[in-house]
């Protein structure tokens, strides 16, 4: 069963690789990622793009960041650096890269599968995220940090599979520090973490509390593994809370909680986030309607079984999903994910049990995986067709590479200005620091810049603007005074449109002639 296991990851690769690396264009967020690969491939001085002063650290005169966001840790940026270094910041070292930590995230999974259930349940649960929409999706083009959660989920599987096996000092330390860089690759890992342990006091009892001497090991090895996160809180005065805080939604909860279950209905198949990137078109309800029945059916059945595993994992799911679904932070299809696998094992326990029970269940139970397999390929299939065609569409749109190409030949050693979200880090990255742009649209108003100077004095001769088209623009107050100073004065200018693959249009860079 090795080798089943084995054939779902190099299913998933084959997958990722049929979606496409090259498109759609890098994006700002997905950028953010690798800001700090390439700078540190590039320089061993401070980062010249934005960051705060607790996120980099010297070590053997080197700054070497800490976090790359104050609730994310900067384990991509590490695991490129050598990459970057190799072969350059490209699409295809950036993605081909998140693609194997989210095939990491499936083969850890089925480890702790094997042993705690049996080789063949493993290997059916392996091939269900391997050909998954939206865990394809969201860890090849990842913009919001899934493979940061994904890479520790796997090794916390590893470890607690050893640990299960021969629990010992060694093993329950090295559980713990799989907790605690878990935390610190990104913070709400600790979601997953409780939820864990909650379900398996609840399941268990007793049995779930190690030793004493193994109980100190644990704690001893989150607190090397997080010893980072711990490290940057500490100097930040807790930078992270209060991020967390700012990220808030004011809206009521209720309505968050029936927004999150819609979500939640199409991220169990294909989400919305990603089919934005190329125009997709909406998930028809039956869909949505059949697999959300399918993972809440499983779900009713793993709780009434006298099955540990299934207790415990589906008591896992309903706590993950309870933490996400009451949680008054912006959360989007991408923070979801983290449930698929785990209700891909509930599914599939639940599956199973039903067919102890009644046989002609297989029937039911093998119409249900044709159509999930059907409705995967369709939509895979058409995620990379789409993509091709239209190169990624608005910020996602492959024309950041006509503006990256643009700069370069035209626009080397002159001070450029960024005057809009969505196109600094990315340019940063495809440049591999050949481009450092000053972001000048934070707190920026129709008077003034972010920097604080009135919009006729930011314009200067010899400067470059970049800013999105009319239709994208995220900033506006930032290009509403920019154009007006702009057209008030009597510098002489040059604009350059650049347009997406479908025609509409990307971004403007204005140059202002000496």
């Amino acid at each position: 069963m090795k080798a089943a296991r084995l054939a779902a990851i190099a299913t998933y690769l084959l997958c990722a690789a049929a979606l496409g690396f090259r498109n759609p264009g890098l994006y700002y967020d997905e950028a953010i990622f690798f800001n700090a690969a390439v700078q540190v491939v590039n320089s061993g001085q401070e980062p010249t793009f934005a960051h705060d002063p607790w996120s980099w650290v010297t070590i053997a005169g080197r700054r070497w960041p800490v976090m790359v966001l104050p609730y994310i840790g900067p384990i991509r940026s590490y695991l490129a650096t050598i990459p970057f270094a190799l072969f350059g910041p490209n699409y295809y070292t950036a993605r081909i890269l998140t693609a194997l930590l989210g095939a990491f995230g499936i083969w850890g999974f089925s480890v702790l599968i094997r042993d705690q259930i049996d080789p063949r349940t493993a290997a059916i649960v392996s091939f269900i995220p391997a050909i998954h929409p939206a865990y394809l999706t969201q860890t090849v083009h990842d913009h919001g940090g899934v493979v940061e959660w994904m890479v520790p989920f796997g090794l916390l599987s590893i470890a607690a599979a050893r640990y299960l096996r021969a629990p010992s000092m060694v093993s329950a330390f090295l559980l713990g520090a799989s907790m605690g860089f878990g935390v610190w690759s990104r913070a709400n890992f600790s979601w997953l973490v409780g939820s864990a342990l909650l379900a398996a006091a609840i399941v268990l009892g007793r049995e779930a509390f190690p030793r004493l001497r193994q109980l100190a090991a644990l704690v001893a090895g989150g607190i090397v593994g997080g010893a980072p996160l711990l490290w940057y809180e500490i100097q930040s005065r807790g930078a992270t809370f209060e991020f967390l805080r700012s990220m808030a939604d004011s809206k009521p909860l209720y309505d968050l909680a029936g927004y999150r279950l819609h979500m939640l209905s199409q991220t169990l198949l294909s989400d919305a986030e990603h089919r934005e990137i190329w125009n997709g078109p909406p998930l028809p309800m039956w869909q949505a309607v059949l697999f959300s029945t399918v993972v809440a059916t499983a779900l009713y059945i793993c709780l009434r079984s006298r099955i540990k595993s299934g207790r415990f994992a589906a008591l896992t799911f309903l706590l993950l999903a309870a933490c996400m679904f009451s949680s008054q932070l912006n959360l989007r299809e991408h923070h979801l994910i983290s449930l698929v696998p785990i209700g891909a094992l509930v599914v599939v326990i639940a599956a199973q049990e039903i067919c102890r029970r009644w046989r002609n269940a297989v029937y039911v139970t093998g119409a249900i995986a044709i159509l999930y397999l059907f409705a995967a390929i369709q939509w895979n299939l058409t995620a990379a067709t789409q993509l091709r065609a239209t190169g990624g569409v608005r910020w996602w749109s492959s024309a950041i590479d006509q503006v990256a190409d643009y700069l370069e030949r035209n626009c080397q050693d002159k001070k450029i200005k960024i005057l809009d979200w969505g196109l600094s880090n990315n340019l940063f990255v495809l440049s591999n620091a050949r481009i450092p742009p000053a972001e000048i649209f934070w707190g920026a108003t129709v008077e003034r810049s972010g920097s604080g100077k009135l919009w006729k004095d930011e314009i200067s001769p010899g400067d470059v603007y970049v800013l999105h088209a009319p239709t994208l623009v995220q900033n506006p107050e930032a290009a509403e005074g920019f154009r007006r100073a702009l057209a008030a004065s009597t510098l002489r200018i040059r604009r350059t449109p650049l347009l997406q693959k479908t025609g509409a249009g990307y971004a403007e860079v204005v140059e202002i002639l000496r």
